[in-house]
């Protein structure tokens, strides 16, 4: 038998190292959220404690997107911190601020190599330290491993976690429990868990999308936050990273108030829903906030659809 010389091995060695990059690429899960023209905003009336103006109802357009599934995850995030993309950057400026070992909250540190790894037990618990930058970039990276269209989504988000019926949590309208994720477990103070997305499929809307509500992070948007809000700030999708001091919008956030000491705020029993946040909260985060405040900032992205022309 005649012994394949190295010009004939040479394709088929190319091809395997191709697929071994490849497998570097996390793969994500999106999900089909039609296009529709709805009410975005609070069903509260002014005067009651919950009611803000810059949540005031308005009706909004968005067209056809698929958003992800689940958060992106510490894992993915690490994939993206550790790729030839960053090389040039300052990662700090990407996921934290300052010696990502040194803070304890974070689901992703440092390994002894020098690359960025989940903390133990927390692969598949959301990145939870990132900043607006850090989102943005991911998305443009990602973009570029798969060879499809990838952004960070605007307040459209709204219509993923409600619908077009404008359902008061992302489920319906049965009041949150435990099984609903660890923001709604009242056993024990607050925890910084590694609870793996997807743990609580309770939590999902009709359409399958999990965990918009879960965990004790907000998700970054692509827009920046004005607080007298319109249809085409709440819609804009241009993600300008030239500007990185206006506030950005933040939803599913745990709540408006500001963290006391560098903690969440764990309200007592009696006052529980008060700031739980909901599908219409929408906060104005700096984009490049300290490490005490993005410890509290995840994402997930949205996959641009194609639509006929």
């Amino acid at each position: 038998m005649r012994t394949p010389t190295l010009g004939l091995l040479l394709p088929l060695l190319m091809c395997c190292v191709g697929n071994a990059a490849e497998t570097e690429t996390p793969t994500i899960e999106t999900v089909l959220i039609q296009g529709a023209t709805f009410t975005m905003g609070t069903p509260l009336k002014p005067g009651d404690s919950e009611y803000h103006d810059d949540e005031a109802p308005m009706e909004v357009t968005v067209e056809t997107f698929r958003i992800g599934k689940y958060p992106v995850t510490a894992k993915q995030m690490c994939a993206f911190l550790n790729s030839e993309r960053t090389n040039e950057l300052d990662r700090r400026t990407l996921y934290n601020h300052q010696d990502i070992g040194e803070y304890k909250y974070s689901t992703i540190t440092l390994g002894d190599d020098g690359k960025y790894v989940p903390r133990e037990g927390a692969e598949a618990t959301p990145a939870n330290q990132v900043t607006w930058k850090g989102a943005v970039l991911f998305c443009e990276w990602y973009s570029e491993q798969t060879g499809k269209q990838y952004r960070l989504p605007s307040e459209e988000w709204e219509l993923a976690a409600r619908g077009p019926e404008r359902r008061n949590w992302p489920w319906g309208d049965a009041t949150p429990g435990k099984n609903h994720g660890e923001r709604y477990d009242r056993e024990g103070r607050l925890s910084w868990s590694r609870t793996p997305v997807g743990s609580h499929p309770k939590n999902a809307t009709k359409d399958g999308i999990c965990d918009l509500l879960s965990y004790t992070i907000g998700e970054w948007c692509a827009n920046a936050f004005e607080v007298d809000n319109t249809p085409e700030q709440a819609t804009d999708i241009a993600a300008n990273l030239d500007d990185l001091q206006s506030p950005r919008v933040v939803r599913g956030y745990l709540s408006r108030s500001y963290p006391v000491g560098g903690q969440l705020r764990r309200l007592t029993t009696y006052g529980w829903r008060s700031h739980l946040g909901r599908p219409w909260t929408r906060v104005g985060i700096d984009p490049m906030k300290e490490v005490e405040r993005a410890a509290r900032h995840g994402f997930r992205i949205v996959e641009v659809v194609a639509m006929p022309n």
